[in-house]
């Protein structure tokens, strides 16, 4: 059998062929593939190129796939489900092909549970709760995007919370250079030279992505918590707070047969230390301690995408094709 997996969040599309042993052929990357940003048509137009481009590499045509699981963002709601779906159809018209679109944040999920029931705490660009429990239902909570929720706990929640300092303090007739974030923000490898608030404001206006721009900048939030600063550490856990507060609304909903449930933390949010920790203690507190235990994924996202054609196949995921699919992505 070969399979054609797909994991597409709010930056990057990963695209790769592999069989049902585990055996990578091809690999391909691309830009966003999310609908709220791309619409269906672009979508169509990224999933189509990526999957010519990573079926070429691999010695194939898209005739010759027997599964394709795509994991793509945006997907939040029926309608959003009906439009995917629709691309999906048109992408494998005339084929074989049996194909599963999901949200992204599945493919999360399944990189630490191998397709077991657990929850999925994503802390990303975005974030979202997303759970699979003993029944097999998926539930989630959160995700609902920046417009409506902020995100709580992803790199855009701490980017705003650290762009709402910097111009309360800029309003307030503080001097940037004599407040520790501001001076750090100003100091972004960005395209533009940023001297003042108000440059910073003008960066992220003229982004094609506003909100992307203002995720980049809890990379500075997190190194400034790092190094101490009380105002950053005070963001970081209150993102953290808000983040598990999603899974204590999630929580009453879900049915699991044995505890302690594992809380799979994906996301780039976690490569901050402090941010990992403050979650770890979240999760810890009252009774979570008997409840949940964290898992830091062994793979990537695309891994999860990959377990998801597994199961769409009637495979089970053994350790054994999951070690040999990661080696593939790493040569």
């Amino acid at each position: 059998m070969l399979f054609w997996v797909v994991d597409a969040g709010g930056t990057k599309t990963h695209s790769v062929l592999a069989d049902d042993k585990g055996r990578v052929y091809a690999q391909k990357k691309a830009g966003t593939c999310n609908l709220s940003m791309l619409g269906a048509e672009g979508c169509r137009e990224v999933l189509h190129s990526v999957m010519q481009d990573t079926c070429a590499a691999g010695g194939i045509t898209p005739a010759e796939l027997t599964h394709a699981f795509l994991a793509l963002g945006g997907l939040d709601t029926q309608v959003d489900r009906d439009e995917l779906e629709g691309v999906a159809t048109t992408l494998f018209a005339g084929t074989g092909t049996v194909w599963k679109v999901e949200n992204d944040v599945l493919a999360a999920l399944y990189s630490g549970t191998l397709g077991e029931p657990g929850v999925v705490l994503l802390a990303g660009t975005g974030s979202m709760v997303m759970a699979q429990d003993a029944e097999g239902r998926i539930m989630r909570s959160g995700g609902w995007g920046y417009l409506v929720t902020n995100d709580p706990g992803s790199a855009f929640y701490i980017g705003q919370c650290l762009l709402r300092h910097i111009l309360w303090q800029y309003d307030a007739g503080v001097d940037p250079a004599e407040d520790n974030l501001t001076a750090a923000a100003l100091k972004m490898k960005v395209d533009m030279t940023l001297h003042s608030p108000t440059d910073l404001v003008d960066w992220i206006e003229a982004g094609e992505s506003p909100p992307t721009r203002i995720a980049q900048m809890a990379k500075v939030v997190s190194a400034a918590a790092e190094a101490g600063d009380p105002i950053a550490i005070n963001i970081i856990k209150e993102g953290a707070a808000a983040l598990v507060e999603l899974l204590h609304l999630l929580w009453p909903r879900l049915t699991f047969r044995s505890l302690p449930v594992p809380i799979v933390m994906a996301g780039g949010m976690y490569h901050s230390e402090l941010f990992l920790r403050a979650v770890k203690e979240q999760l810890a507190a009252g009774e979570g301690r008997e409840r949940w235990r964290p898992v830091i994924p062994a793979i990537a996202p695309i891994g999860g995408s990959f377990v998801g054609a597994l199961l769409l196949a009637g495979l089970r995921p053994s350790r054994e094709v999951m070690e040999r699919f990661a080696a593939g992505l790493a040569e």
